[in-house]
């Protein structure tokens, strides 16, 4: 009854006419200046908040603890190494405090062990002494790293290296065997690129450097064929894009004579269109649908090229149902190109995506936040697929990317309570732990549950709930997270990401923590990213503002005892609580987030198209007054009882863009909230770095104690 008064109450407070937003967007927007990614009078303004926030949070009686809690706790354990299986030899990627910018390392495959003798082949803190720079070996940097490297023996390697934690990645040929830069090889400046091998002299290439023609989110618009030895400027281009597109992609797949490069052509996200390359540079159209899902990359296993549907379809006079996985056969000789892969029964979902290995597909099917492995393997008779392994809820199975050769597969164990595991599968062998990382939290007192909250419109939401077995007396303190973009799920993870570390420390003081799997994300199939998209984008919304009701409603947790945090898709998230729900959190952390929506071809990000695609084309008159209805900058208004917020980003984020930030904190000061605002210098769009900014963890986490637990903070 109290949360109904206290929704009614609100929603009455929220009733502003819709003319009111449309008027403040189409008027002069007095803080635009701050959208200016490097203007030295933003980053002033900035640098002023940036100083007040860190002093304010790092003069908490707790605030030294909590920091020497996060150090600690890194020094014990630092996170587990990226690591991949590339043919012979194993290449992992080392961060710790001593070496915070990486450590690029490789060891031999022993069969039926687990890697030892790792050999460091480069230093990139030495790297940095040596040429006075600021690389970092970043997670953005090793994504996707089995494709930057060439089979079948996989030592060349394309390494990507980020200036200061920038998206804008160089680009430089290494030799793994010989642990050194390749002489007068590939090489380019910091640029947002795409590359994949398709010969050992030969490189396909998207990039949009020297005038290289670009789209209007200031991705590449053209891919190049490039010989060694040639400059980028005079490579061969095969195809350039319209500036309707959103991404152009090069991959390949298969080794030796066999290896065939593939384009993708990313219209919006949910249309998709891929085109094979020969050795010559000649492109043949793939004769597939175009709606299919952009969770992850196809899966690309000689000679299939793996995709799946996002819509019902008929290929080659076949019915297939959304959601299959249906493979297309590359060869030219073959009596029918496509076939079903797997069929994810009522109920069941593919949503993190499919990879490809040397005689396999692999995937992880989801039932309700519950996770099983699957392989599929061609026969005669079409595919076959079982079951590799399952795990409990809140623990999330991983497909390490794979090399596309070895019929071997790292898989990735890993859960909210659960560290890190890493084992290698072979065909009809026992799994081999390769690597597993230390507990760092005692978590016998604590156990993950999976719940769901009824949303506005009665659709049903699961979230993960983490929490004490045994809590204090009253409402526990919660802080609870979601993304709901793009089709990406909200996956466990073991002290990692969302707030990392500084997790240790809020469940060690008896608190406890939600993740939420709203609609836009993937966790439900292609149906339920669609209906948090564009014109549906208010569903994001509610369904994270019903499981805080939820959470509320069954006493669980109070308002003043509720916090919410998102980063990127999931800063937009947090921004519209704090002007759609400010009335059910305590606390709310919105990190390197869209907030003005109208403004984002302007504001400095970097997948504008894309944007566009998920959130509704602000350009066109007829869907903007939707966009204006739920844009967080457009909804700030004065009298409302905001709750404690704190803001950061960074002034590097060239994927969303500083301003975005800045102007969101700029008007809540004008309303007169008290809004905290961190902008590093450094971090790009995953601020903070851990390892690299351990104090920022720990502001972060000093934030939502003192917020949500004030007798708790000495």
């Amino acid at each position: 009854m109290v949360i109904r008064l206290l929704a009614v109450s609100f929603a009455l407070s929220l009733a502003a006419p819709l003319a009111v937003a449309q008027d403040a967007a189409t008027a002069i927007d007095k803080y635009r200046w701050l959208e200016e990614q490097r203007a030295p009078a933003a980053i002033a303004w900035a640098k002023e908040r940036r100083d007040r926030a860190v002093a304010n949070l790092s003069a908490k009686p707790l605030f030294p603890t909590l920091e020497r809690e996060l150090r600690d706790s890194l020094a014990a354990s630092a996170p587990r190494p990226p690591t991949f299986l590339l043919g012979d030899h194993f290449v992992r990627l080392t961060r710790d405090a001593a070496h915070s910018s990486g450590l690029l390392q490789v060891a031999p495959k022993r069969a039926g062990r687990a890697p030892s003798g790792w050999r460091t082949v480069l230093d990139v803190g030495e790297l940095n002494r040596r040429e006075g720079a600021s690389y970092v070996l970043s997670g953005l940097s090793m994504f996707d790293f089995p494709s930057r490297c060439l089979p079948p023996d996989f030592n060349r390697c394309l390494l990507a290296l980020s200036p200061g934690g920038s998206s804008s990645l160089e680009l430089r040929e290494f030799d793994l065997r010989k642990g050194d830069f390749v002489e007068g090889g590939f090489r380019t400046r910091p640029n947002r690129s795409f590359t994949a091998w398709l010969n050992q002299d030969t490189l396909l290439i998207a990039h949009s450097l020297d005038g290289s023609p670009a789209l209007p989110s200031n991705f590449p618009a053209a891919l190049y064929l490039w010989k060694r030895g040639t400059n980028l400027v005079d490579a061969k281009k095969l195809y350039e894009a319209p500036p309707s597109t959103s991404l152009v992609e090069a991959f390949a797949l298969g080794a030796g004579v066999q290896r065939r490069g593939v384009l993708t052509i990313i219209h919006d996200y949910s249309t998709i269109e891929y085109r094979l390359i020969d050795s010559g540079g000649t492109l043949s159209k793939i004769d597939l649908p175009q709606k299919l899902k952009y969770v992850g990359r196809p899966a690309l296993r000689y000679p299939y090229i793996s995709v799946q549907l996002a819509a019902p379809a008929t290929i080659e006079g076949e019915a297939y149902a959304a959601e299959t996985i249906v493979a297309y056969d590359v060869r030219a000789d073959v009596p029918s190109h496509v076939s079903a892969v797997f069929v994810p029964d009522r109920g069941t979902y593919v949503s993190d995506g499919i990879d490809g290995t040397g005689d396999s597909i692999v995937f992880v099917e989801d039932n309700n936040l519950r996770k099983t492995l699957m392989r599929a393997t061609p026969t005669t008779k079409g595919w076959s697929v079982r079951k590799l392994q399952s795990a409990p809820p809140g623990v999330a199975l991983n497909v390490i990317k794979p090399d596309g050769v070895s019929s071997e597969l790292l898989v990735e164990r890993k859960g909210f309570l659960t560290p890190s595991t890493l084992d290698l599968l072979a065909p009809g062998k026992k799994p081999v732990e390769i690597e597993a990382g230390k507990q760092i939290f005692e978590a016998r007192d604590f156990t993950v549950e999976v719940r769901a909250a009824k949303s506005k419109d009665g659709t049903l939401v699961d979230y993960y709930l983490v929490r004490p077995k045994y809590p204090a007396p009253g409402p526990v303190p919660t802080v609870m997270s979601g993304y709901g973009s793009f089709g990406l799920n909200f996956s466990p993870d073991y002290f990692s990401s969302g707030l990392g570390r500084g997790m240790v420390s809020w469940l060690a003081r008896g608190g406890a923590y939600a993740a939420t799997a709203i609609r836009g994300g993937g966790e439900r199939g292609d149906a339920w990213r669609l209906a948090g998209t564009g014109l549906n984008k208010q569903n994001s919304f509610d369904d994270f503002a019903a499981v805080a009701e939820d959470l509320i409603a069954s006493g669980f947790t109070a308002p003043n005892r509720l916090g919410a945090f998102g980063r990127s898709g999931g800063g937009l998230l947090t921004a519209a609580m704090v002007t759609q729900h400010p009335d059910l959190f305590g606390a709310i952390f919105v990190g390197v987030p869209v907030t003005d929506v109208g403004a984002l071809s302007t504001s400095g990000s970097g997948i504008i198209k894309g944007q566009k695609t998920e959130f509704g084309d602000w350009d066109d008159p007829k869907i903007l007054p939707t966009i204006l209805s739920w844009s967080p900058y457009q909804n700030i208004r004065t009298g409302l009882p905001y709750p404690r917020i704190l803001v950061m980003t960074s002034t590097e984020d060239n994927q969303v863009g500083p301003g975005q930030a800045r102007k969101f904190v700029a008007k809540l000061e004008e309303v007169g909230a008290k809004p905290l605002l961190i902008e590093e210098a450094q971090g790009g769009h995953s601020v903070p770095d851990s390892i690299k900014q351990p104090e920022l963890v720990a502001a972060e986490m000093m934030f939502f104690i003192d917020a949500l637990m004030p007798d708790r903070t000495k």
